[in-house]
């Protein structure tokens, strides 16, 4: 998909759509499906193993009069979203028969998290009480890998928990507050595995306050409070995904 498509030509080109004016440019797509789809793909690899270029990206190319946090917020409803949907109708049309099967076998759960060291654990060894395999990005050797090429490496999975734990914060132009928030690459995965893996595979647990986006209405996302509730709600989706979940082991 990627084949022969420049990353480097086509930000150069969509950098020269607009004038002097920040957020006058516009990213020249090309017509052809599969060589956007190529394109995006690579812009997201990049975006995403240089989390700080993304903001700057984000007021370049969809800067709203607001403050720079807007863009980033902007380029996952006009960009990730967009790939997210336009990558999984291209993959059930061409590939997706063949990876569903592949994917259905897989014992792996990815856990997508940020600094809450305590929410991830707990949802690793909860995973792993059911006989499943967390997948935790740092306890996976590097081999010399940028993040977004580990994410890659390690996305044999058939299901990602998404852990939205209020890690950082940011308000609007206007806002009299900081509001808690979920950290960029948290968000940047959560739109990588909808891709991947569909959004009946991916569950999103949300702890204490934080601000969910509402580019991502409609994926499943349940509180995480002390109580045994968010293990019920992770034993129905992976139940509902496929696997065989052993509920006295849930209730534990």
């Amino acid at each position: 998909m990627v084949e022969g498509l420049d990353l480097k030509t086509f930000l150069e080109e969509s950098e020269q759509t607009g004038g002097s004016f920040v957020g006058s440019q516009t990213l020249a797509w090309p017509e052809d499906q599969r060589a956007y789809l190529g394109l995006a793909w690579q812009l997201l690899q990049d975006l995403g193993s240089n989390p700080d270029r993304a903001l700057d990206f984000g007021h370049t190319f969809f800067y709203s009069g607001r403050k720079i946090i807007a863009g980033l917020h902007s380029m996952v409803r006009q960009l990730i979203i967009p790939f997210v949907r336009d990558y999984k109708s291209y993959v059930i049309a061409y590939i997706r028969p063949r990876s569903r099967s592949m994917v259905e076998r897989s014992n792996r759960i990815f856990i997508v998290h940020g600094h809450d060291g305590e929410a991830r654990e707990s949802v690793a060894r909860f995973i792993e009480r059911l006989g499943l395999v967390p997948v935790v990005l740092h306890e996976q050797a590097n081999r010399g890998r940028t993040i977004i090429e580990k994410v890659e490496a390690n996305s044999d999975v058939g299901f990602a928990i998404v852990l939205l734990t209020p890690d950082d914060e940011g308000k609007m132009k206007d806002a009299a507050a900081l509001e808690p928030r979920a950290r960029q690459n948290v968000l940047l995965e959560l739109g990588y595995f909808l891709g991947r893996l569909g959004r009946e595979r991916v569950c999103a647990l949300k702890k204490g306050l934080v601000e969910i986006p509402s580019d991502f209405a409609g994926v499943v996302w349940e509180p995480m409070t002390d109580g045994p509730g968010w293990k019920q709600s992770i034993g129905k989706e992976l139940e509902a995904a496929g696997y065989a979940i052993d509920w006295n082991k849930v209730m534990v």
